[in-house]
């Protein structure tokens, strides 16, 4: 629940009194009081915690220094909102150079025969967790330090307040919104004038600015010119952002990254003046074109993967032997070569995490030295490519105004010729040649090239295309289906099924049966497992049993368990967009084998449906082969990846639709 991601290098010292925020009088407070006896946020009566105020600072020193403080306090109303009673502050930290805590304090408040009951937290009680970074393991690792508040209890108020120190000051953020309710919610940046941030905001209602405003004067300060004689004075300047009644963020299944659309504002260092009074000075990243030529300038981790090495690469061109071949042919040859030779080591990055000739000799690497390898590949057999960056779904959204560095975390390869343009990634050897995976399929990636830098669409380049096909009888006593099951699986549903046919046999064939009260009866067998662009088939017999056990009525369902059958939108209406990362298709195909003695007595009525001008498709129909055998096939297709905030409630009316449908039984009397 941290709201400061705090990234790049700097230098800090500075006394904690500044810093310390101060705790409430128990005997003095009167809105501590009033807090401890309510019983409800009026503004959403349905919230387990609320947030009652969260304040941030964070102090820029000399242009290099940094500390952040944050002091919040939270109001628990259920029994859910415990949980809140359970803190995490993330310190990032590199090569045992990173972030520390110098000042913790907190308290559990609690009124108890009309007397507030004041329980600090014991500081020896911190308990530190460490985690490596999934997306980016060439930065820095997190140390999770893990605050479990005492004496926590409905009607309790917690108050915690602490600060970071830190050597990133390149990128940070705060979020005014969190999972519950914030009545205020503050951030205070407090930097010198010679150090310049940009700043960008997400999703800010102004309308609830309590206070938004730039002030000098904030404090004095010396300013020194390294390597020049005498200093200078200066003022301070704070930038304060205040927003009250925030609501909470409401979570729900279709979005890849919450950091798309809660509220918040980012700062990057864009640059520092080498004097007090001038415009010079380093600066960092602050437009796309010298964003651009930075990497390009960066020989060894970016721009060296592209401009060295070219006697090997051109000598690997020559060996896989494309001379005279067409230029999609080409493509495919060295993206299928690559797959095959060199690994993914699965950690996203923009640059690379060894030398070209590291990565050469160990044949493994993160993103970026896989497909920088594969764009340099690409160039030495005359192909145009160029490297793209882009952010992974679950590390958000790229905001195209900003050139800040901390959006992006993963590299792929375009070429762009007379008769291709293609998108191309080497990382994954289950899909097709042409074909990203669902991660990056994220908005706009930005292409790297000099005088020119363009943004290109990540489009999913594949839908998820699955038929289930049942041929269902039954056992002599009529107490359970056997069914034999063909399921075909293209685009990125193979993908799926074969990532895991490759975490093993056991856990593939529960995968099949877990939820669905079957058992398989023999080997599962599978087809074209080694060819992503063909159709994955998979083939396997099951039992289930029946829902009644009566001899004189037969009642199931005619797609058996293999259908959804709960509807994934649970909220009356939603603001931000349904996110499916790609087109998908369902499609059911039931062949029911009637059993000699028995006919058919009731079953479901056909039906067409269709929202969102035919971008989600339903369909049921039943047609009857001979006399004893009826086919019963449905479609349920979602034709575009993102559907509108404006076509959620026709959404889940849709889901609803199909689950009542799909939850209709058929009925097979004796006759």
């Amino acid at each position: 629940m941290n709201k400061l991601t705090l990234l790049l290098i700097g230098f800090v010292t500075l006394s904690i009194n500044v810093l310390a925020q101060k705790q409430p009088d128990k005997a003095k407070d009167s809105l501590l009081l009033e807090q401890l006896k309510m019983t409800k946020y009026n503004k959403d009566t349905s919230a387990d915690a609320v947030v009652l105020s969260d304040v941030g600072n964070t102090y820029i020193l000399g242009g290099f220094k940094k500390y952040s403080s944050r002091t919040i306090k939270i109001k628990i109303l259920s029994q859910a909102g415990l949980s809140n009673g359970q803190w995490f502050i993330p310190l990032y930290n590199h090569n045992n150079f990173g972030e520390g805590i110098t000042y913790l304090a907190a308290t559990t408040y609690n009124l108890e025969d009309g007397r507030v009951i004041s329980t600090p937290f014991d500081n020896k009680e911190l308990y530190e967790e460490k985690y490596l970074s999934n997306e980016r393991k060439n930065s820095p690792n997190i140390d999770v330090e893990r605050i479990a508040m005492p004496n926590v209890k409905v009607g309790s108020v917690i108050w915690i307040s602490y600060t970071i120190k830190s050597p990133y000051n390149g990128y940070f953020n705060w979020r005014f919104q969190s999972h519950i309710p914030e009545v205020l919610s503050e951030f205070n940046l407090i930097a010198p004038p010679f150090v310049h941030y940009m700043f960008h905001t997400q999703d800010i209602d102004t309308s609830k600015w309590v206070h938004f405003a730039r002030r000098d004067n904030a404090s004095d300060g010396i300013f020194t010119n390294p390597g020049i004689s005498g200093t200078k004075q200066y003022d301070d300047i704070i930038y304060t952002y205040a927003y009250k009644d925030v609501p909470a963020f409401k979570d729900e299944t279709f979005i890849a990254c919450e950091e798309d659309y809660i509220m918040q504002v980012g700062f990057q260092l864009s640059k520092i003046q080498t004097t007090l009074y001038s415009t010079s000075g380093f600066s960092n990243w602050n437009s796309w074109q010298l964003f651009t030529d930075k990497l390009l300038l960066d020989l060894t981790y970016f721009g060296g993967y592209l401009y060295s090495k070219e006697g090997y690469l051109n000598k690997t061109a020559k060996e896989l032997k494309l001379e005279g071949k067409p230029e999609a042919e080409k493509v495919k040859t060295i993206v299928n070569y690559v797959k095959t030779n060199y690994k993914w080591n699965t950690a996203y990055d923009i640059l690379s995490d060894k030398k070209m000739d590291d990565f050469i000799t160990e044949k493994t690497g993160n993103s970026a030295a896989i497909n920088l390898f594969l764009t340099a590949l690409l160039k030495a057999a005359d192909i145009d490519a160029k490297p793209v960056m882009l952010s992974t779904r679950a590390h958000g959204k790229i905001k195209v105004n900003y050139p800040f560095l901390n959006f992006f975390n993963d590299v792929i390869c375009y070429v762009k010729t007379d008769s291709l343009s293609l998108l191309l990634d080497g990382t994954e050897p289950l899909l097709p040649y042409f074909a990203l995976p669902p991660p990056c399929a994220n908005g706009f990636g930005y292409i790297v090239q000099k005088n020119d830098s363009q943004w290109v669409d990540l489009k999913p380049q594949l839908s998820a295309k699955v038929m289930k096909t049942m041929v269902v009888q039954f056992s002599p006593n009529y107490d359970s289906i056997n069914s034999q099951f063909t399921i075909k699986a293209s685009g990125y549903s193979g993908y799926q099924y074969r990532k895991n046919w490759n975490e093993g046999y056991e856990k593939f064939s529960s995968m099949l049966t877990e939820g669905k009260g079957m058992e398989v009866k023999d080997s599962v067998k599978v087809f074209s497992m080694d060819n992503p662009e063909e159709p994955l088939s998979i083939l396997f017999s099951a039992s289930l049993p029946l829902l009644k056990t009566d001899p004189a009525r037969i009642i199931f369902s005619p797609f058996l368990s293999e259908t959804i059958r709960d509807n994934p939108l649970k909220m009356s209406d939603r603001q931000y967009p349904v996110d499916m990362d790609y087109p998908h298709d369902y499609k059911y195909q039931s062949t029911i084998v009637i059993p000699a003695g028995y006919k058919l007595s009731e079953k479901p009525e056909e039906i067409n449906y269709s929202i969102a001008n035919g971008n989600a498709t339903f369909s049921y129909k039943i047609k009857k082969i001979s006399d004893n055998i009826i086919q019963f096939t449905s479609n349920m297709s979602f034709n575009i990846a993102v559907f509108k905030p404006t076509d959620y409630k026709a959404l889940k009316d849709f889901y609803d639709v199909a689950i009542k449908k799909y939850k209709e039984l058929v009925v097979l009397e004796k006759i």
